[in-house]
């Protein structure tokens, strides 16, 4: 399965052509002129012929995906250069990567899917289990357990004042 670069290229000029036919959020959804805006994958449906109308919102618009981009339509890939939060700008940068074979596996600031960067960090600075970049959870314990010297008298007060016992 090869991604089908000439289909995305067109996809991506007939957008920048007509920019107000471009809706991301929606395969399909009611435009301004010929009364049909799309999203990028729309865009590459329409162009290889598919009429939009005659297809089920998910089922047979998502297997089409591999015979017409040659991507596969729950694979990370397609996920990702589909995503209804992105730009046109984001479009050109995923097809660019995978025109060029590279992967797009982060986006244009270096995050993943799931929204963590290539450290295994989110935007806040936290990794999948809660701890941020110096090994800390929010409650200062480290991920052996042991609480942080630094706040180790915060947080004897705070367990005191929790429990209502008196601090010495």
């Amino acid at each position: 399965m090869k991604f089908n670069v000439g289909l995305s290229q067109t996809a991506i000029d007939a957008i920048e052509a007509s920019p107000d036919l471009f809706d991301q959020t929606s395969w399909f959804s009611p435009g301004e002129e010929c009364g049909t805006a799309h999203c990028w994958y729309g865009w590459c449906l329409v162009l290889e012929g598919h009429d939009f109308r005659e297809l089920s919102f998910n089922s047979e618009v998502l297997a089409l995906a591999e015979s017409t981009i040659g991507l596969h339509p729950y694979g990370k890939k397609f996920r990702r250069i589909t995503d209804g939060s992105n730009t046109i700008d984001d479009i050109k940068f995923y097809h660019a990567k995978l025109a060029a074979g590279e992967s797009i596996e982060f986006d244009r600031f270096g995050y993943d899917v799931d929204g963590f960067n290539e450290a295994g960090y989110n935007f806040e600075g936290w990794d999948t289990l809660g701890y941020d970049r110096d090994g800390y959870n929010e409650n200062g314990m480290t991920r052996e357990g042991k609480l942080a010297e630094a706040d180790y008298c915060r947080a004897e007060y705070y367990r005191s004042v929790s429990t209502g016992a008196e601090r010495s």
